[in-house]
């Protein structure tokens, strides 16, 4: 079993789940045949098949996009059918999104009233490029979610205390933040470096795109701090990474999948035996 933790329960969400991988060596971002099975044994035992995964090919961008039944299997079994994005949103049930982290800021967008999810990979380009603002805007235009009625997940990161960066990064960050932000979010450690507090960018960029302060949660837990996380910053071992999901029940009878079998769920039970 591949343990995880749980971020919302169906059961006092409307039907939405979402968790994160809580084991340090999880296999996530490769194409390894040990990375593909990790996907559909952790599908199957959340209860999605490969063809309802769908997995993305991020490249630090600010690109999000609308995902639907079609993109179900993305990048599972074919790494040529991953969208290059950094971020999707979805309001079909049963399609499960995934955010592959390793240090960088995993945000989970949840909207219980229309029954929209999104997920997105902050790292510090993607914040500096408010891509969480991107997903706010692509949910109003599509679902016509309200962003007061969004609920945020902000999941385990490298914190402000342990992220040094240098000139470089500040230097993106000023062309979409004030002087007055850059302020907070950089804090001088030494000549050309400074500590970056992602979280607090991520959070002001999502209470400028209309999320309610109240409606931001977070882990709190430092990915460079926790011994149960992996961290690349602190660990630097090649495809390792935290999986953070989030999706939506299927039919009334609260099951994710349908009651037929699909032929992503045939060949999962092929490769792991059951």
């Amino acid at each position: 079993m591949i343990r995880y933790t749980e971020i919302f329960r169906p059961d006092s969400t409307g039907g939405i789940f979402a968790c994160f991988t809580a084991d340090r060596d999880g296999r996530w971002a490769d194409d390894a045949p040990e990375t593909v099975d990790n996907y559909i044994r952790f599908g199957k035992q959340l209860g999605f098949a490969p063809d309802r995964i769908v997995r993305t090919r991020q490249r630090h961008t600010d690109i999000v996009i609308a995902a639907d039944r079609a993109n179900g299997g993305d990048g599972i079994f074919d790494a040529a059918s991953r969208k290059i994005c950094d971020g999707a949103v979805t309001d079909t049930p049963g399609l499960l999104l995934t955010v592959i982290t390793a240090d960088c800021v995993p945000v989970l967008l949840s909207d219980p009233v229309k029954r929209a999810v999104g997920a997105v990979h902050s790292g510090w380009r993607g914040t500096s490029e408010k891509i969480t603002e991107n997903a706010v805007k692509l949910m109003h235009e599509r679902y016509g979610s309200d962003p007061a009625d969004i609920i945020v997940y902000i999941g385990p990161h490298i914190c402000k205390s342990c992220y040094e960066v240098g000139e470089d990064v500040r230097e993106c960050f000023s062309g979409h933040f004030s002087d007055q932000s850059l302020k907070r979010y950089f804090k001088p450690e030494r000549e050309g470096k400074y500590l970056l507090d992602l979280e607090s960018a991520v959070r002001d960029t999502l209470e400028s795109a209309g999320i309610k302060k109240e409606n931001i949660r977070s882990s709190g837990m430092c990915t460079f701090e926790s011994k149960e996380l992996y961290s690349w910053r602190r660990d630097h071992l090649q495809n390792h990474s935290i999986l953070t999901v989030i999706g939506i029940q299927s039919g009334a009878d609260g099951k994710y999948m349908s009651e037929k079998q699909s032929e992503g769920e045939r060949i999962a039970n092929r490769l792991t035996g059951c």
